[in-house]
């Protein structure tokens, strides 16, 4: 059986460089990418999304953070759309959640008290509305594959460069 695609997916890999000579070289080649991506670095969090001339609602947004490790540095990443988006996305579920256990509720009610508990069908209309939900996130994903690899690309570009190559 096949894994559904992971809604905001991650990965990690480790550098063997210290942490403080990656940080170094990834403020020196920010802008080592295309002029199509955007980077914002603080502390050892780094920030990729594809500039506003080219973003669109299904852009993704990469968030990096350079930890340190025996032997080097650890690169965790997350794509995941802008946070106002991945925000109403979220609040989307839990709505449709609430709509389903007020569903429960009055259903139940309504069945405890011998009449037609009608409210029960706002349990499979919350799922109905989640799995639509869910299926426009894996298009906007699908939309954004492109960019997702723009991000990869100059992510590596920053991590993977000394000064001067």
């Amino acid at each position: 059986m096949e894994t559904p695609p992971a809604m905001r997916p991650r990965f990690e890999r480790t550098v063997e460089v210290p942490q403080p000579q990656l940080l170094a070289r990834v403020r020196r080649n920010m802008h080592c990418s295309e002029p199509r991506v955007h980077a914002q670095m603080a502390d050892h969090h780094l920030e990729l999304l594809i500039d506003a001339a080219d973003r669109h609602y299904w852009s993704p947004w990469l968030s990096v953070d350079l930890e340190p490790v025996e032997g080097g540095t650890q690169v965790k990443g997350r794509y995941g759309p802008h946070p106002s988006v991945w925000t109403m996305f979220m609040s989307m579920y839990f709505f449709f959640a609430f709509v389903a256990l007020a569903g429960v509720v009055f259903g139940g009610t309504q069945w405890l008290v011998k009449q037609h508990p009608w409210g029960l069908w706002f349990i499979p209309a919350a799922a109905v509305l989640m799995g639509v939900t869910y299926a426009a996130s894996l298009m906007g994903q699908r939309l954004g594959a492109d960019q997702m690899r723009t991000l990869e690309a100059a992510l590596e570009c920053m991590v993977g460069r000394e000064a001067g190559e």
